[in-house]
């Protein structure tokens, strides 16, 4: 069996142009038995942080027409860099492909990643909405011992404006909404579809803690994904907070790790392929070793560990994710 290693490694072998990359890329993202480790597939993950980090998939996401297209849309509408856009195009186009629901998004400022995704999962043939919350007047009141941030920061934004902008480009699937996220998100999530992204960008505890306690419940069944921002940002420590108390009190597990955490939530279950059509179904693991027990990831770390190059380090699983 390969070492995931061995797996993403693949990449570098692959001719950059579009048929050969597109297709590794899916196949690496399919939910098989030897990529599930504790409820995310661990492959995927590797592949969108190893691949990032080291720009092995930069120059084939940035050259695709959709990524461009997208990313022309944003304009100066956000303070994300590449890399991070980078990200949520790789997880729109191969880790929800085959995944119906609705997008949400808590913290829009002047709506710059919610017309990415937007625009990106319209152009997938995505028929969810993609609802963008935010006060859409600043800051809310933070705490003062704990958030850098305070009540008024990021107030050059406005409703108005960017329904304006998205009525002008055609968005007809982004939903902006006005007000805390305690007073919109629980009607919205009672009647939205399952929710297959979730992109928490908010830099306060009581935003972050609050959006994942009202998201979580409404994730879709077969894993969801649930991306962080601001946790790693040197002025969000509340924010990492709130996403360090999720983990801590529903062990959820990373999903990947480059600069902004992701997790999967809901039932994620490997497939197997059928050997007479190639179609994928649901199976239960084939070793003697459950593979989302501890001890199928202690034997499964060991073997990542021993495949990998000096120089490269692992990331911890018992932390939450950063992509």
């Amino acid at each position: 069996m390969q070492t995931i290693f061995q797996r993403v490694q693949e990449l570098q072998k692959k001719p950059r142009h579009k048929k050969p990359m597109d297709r590794l890329i899916t196949e690496l993202h399919q939910d098989v038995p030897t990529s599930i480790i504790q409820g995310r597939n661990v492959i995927a993950g590797h592949l969108r942080a190893w691949g990032n980090h080291y720009d092995i998939l930069s120059s084939f996401v940035t050259k695709d027409p959709i990524f461009r297209e997208s990313i022309d849309y944003v304009g100066k509408r956000s303070l994300m860099g590449t890399s991070n856009f980078i990200n949520l195009f790789l997880i729109l186009k191969y880790g929800i492909k085959d995944r119906s629901g609705d997008i949400i998004e808590f913290g829009v400022y002047k709506g710059g990643s919610a017309i990415f995704i937007a625009n990106t999962a319209r152009r997938l043939g995505f028929t969810g909405n993609v609802y963008a919350l935010d006060t859409f007047q600043g800051t809310p009141r933070s705490r003062l011992q704990l958030d850098f941030h305070q009540s008024g920061d990021f107030d050059d934004t406005s409703l108005e404006e960017l329904m304006e902008y998205r009525n002008q480009i055609g968005l007809t699937n982004l939903i902006p909404i006005k007000g805390l996220f305690k007073k919109t998100a629980p009607t919205l999530l009672k009647k939205s579809q399952n929710i297959v992204l979730a992109h928490v960008d908010c830099d306060l505890y009581e935003s972050v803690r609050d959006a994942i306690s009202m998201v979580k419940p409404h994730m879709h069944p077969q894993g969801g994904y649930l991306i962080f921002d601001d946790t790693w940002h040197g002025t969000c420590l509340g924010a990492l907070q709130a996403a360090e108390e999720m983990v801590q009190r529903d062990h959820l597990r990373a999903a990947s790790c480059h600069g902004r955490r992701t997790c999967r939530v809901g039932s994620v279950r490997p497939v197997r392929r059928s050997s007479a059509n190639g179609s994928m179904a649901a199976t239960k693991p084939q070793s003697g070793l459950d593979s989302n027990s501890p001890a199928a990831e202690r034997q499964e770390g060991r073997s990542q560990r021993a495949s990998l190059p000096s120089g490269h380090g692992t990331f911890g699983s018992t932390a939450a994710a950063a992509d």
